[in-house]
């Protein structure tokens, strides 16, 4: 199989899949050409995207038997590879059908690319999937109308029955999710969280993995403790200790006057949820200014090391991320290069999920990027249209 990493991937895991003939599977296909029918094209990225993900490899023929069907398996290596032509338009152009409502609905996002050049005849083209927030997808095609899933045996069209199941399927786990979080907010504010925290502003974070509330998981303590340890906890780098309670694993950060100051419990499923008062706290002058650049390097370092934390426990994406400030009425930016800001009017504020449909990030930077919805609320609620930390092309300013 291929790493989890898509860009870790090399001419010598291409080379293990044909010497290794190893089988087409559930989350692993192979493909001679390009398609030409991008009906059948969105059959197979849907397929992938409702059932777990996968890859699909672009270039690689199948062996066959004497009648010429196809066995599942790659053919010898001398006959491997294709002619791509100019991948950076190929690529655009298979992005752009992905992205079409029209074909589409709704549209797949976080589908990746990779071109691995080398091979006798030429190279393949690796179309990595993700596997779906929204769980179904629908061909509208002249061919194809309707939802496809994967088995080990490639894709297979929905009966209604079916598409009645994991419609409701969809529904219970996002119920699921929500009344997880309605009873976690009420117990953070009721301060009944892992630890006692000390009063003022509270900035809550959720780490959401689908998984945790679709299949039940239930990890080990001594398992996410050997792994807990490289997590930041908000404003605090890794290395806090770690201790054992009823709900999993948790750290803590002690203000020294019998409060804790931020704390980060990690459930038995896997889920996140780390709470500080430290981010954002009333000066000893009084003011009440929010920090907000700090606020969004610590938001940033604490989901790219989350991410990370999720990917060598062998979690599947997609991963959302919820965040909430609570206690910010009457607070504005601590930004010296505006003047006049206005307060905050609302005592919580409420930001945008954010899905990540990758686990394996190299850089804060990047992740502090996907973050902008989050951060552009804070601004906003202060009467500025935006986050003024991100350059024109989008990314975030701040360097790993």
């Amino acid at each position: 199989m291929l790493p989890r990493t898509l860009e870790e991937t090399t001419l010598d895991h291409i080379r293990a899949l044909v010497d290794g003939q190893v089988d087409e599977r559930m989350r692993l296909e192979y493909k001679r050409e390009v398609h030409t029918d991008f009906g059948d094209f969105a059959v197979d990225i849907t397929s992938f995207a409702n059932t777990v993900g996968g890859d699909m490899i672009i270039g690689l023929d199948e062996a066959r038997d004497a009648n010429g069907n196809k066995l599942g398996y790659p053919a010898p290596w001398e006959t491997q590879g294709i002619q791509l032509g100019n991948t950076d338009e190929l690529i655009t152009r298979l992005n752009s059908k992905i992205l079409d409502k029209e074909l589409i609905e709704p549209r797949i996002i976080g589908v990746r690319f990779l071109v691995v050049d080398g091979l006798p005849n030429g190279s393949v083209l690796i179309v990595r999937i993700p596997r779906s927030l929204h769980r179904l997808h629908m061909v509208r095609s002249t061919r194809h109308h309707s939802f496809y899933m994967r088995s080990e045996k490639g894709a297979y069209p929905l009966r209604v029955h079916e598409i009645q199941a994991k419609f409701e399927e969809t529904e219970a786990v996002a119920n699921r999710m929500r009344r997880f979080l309605n009873e976690r907010l009420a117990t953070i504010l009721t301060n009944e969280g892992a630890v006692s925290l000390g009063d003022g502003p509270k900035t809550i974070v959720h780490m959401l993995p689908l998984q945790s509330f679709e299949l039940g998981l239930e990890i080990p303590a001594v398992r996410i403790r050997q792994q807990i340890g490289l997590l930041h906890v908000l404003r605090r780098g890794p290395g806090m200790p770690s201790y054992m309670n009823q709900d999993g694993v948790f750290m803590a950060s002690s203000l020294g006057d019998g409060d804790n100051g931020a704390y980060l419990q990690v459930f038995r499923s896997g889920v996140m949820e780390t709470v500080s008062t430290e981010l954002i706290r009333r000066r000893d002058d009084g003011r009440r200014n929010i920090p907000v650049s700090n606020v969004e390097s610590a938001l940033a370092a604490f989901v790219h090391s989350a991410l990370r934390f999720y990917r060598d426990l062998g979690f599947e994406p997609p991963v959302s991320v919820l965040v909430q400030f609570t206690g910010v009425r009457g607070y504005t930016l601590e930004e010296e290069r505006l003047d006049d800001l206005q307060r905050i009017r609302r005592d919580t504020l409420e930001c945008p999920r954010v899905t990540f449909d990758r686990l394996d990030y190299e850089r804060v930077s990047q992740v502090g990027t996907a973050l902008r919805p989050v951060f552009d609320v804070i601004w906003q609620a202060c009467q500025l249209s935006q986050s003024r930390n991100f350059r024109d092309d989008g990314t975030w300013v701040y360097a790993d």
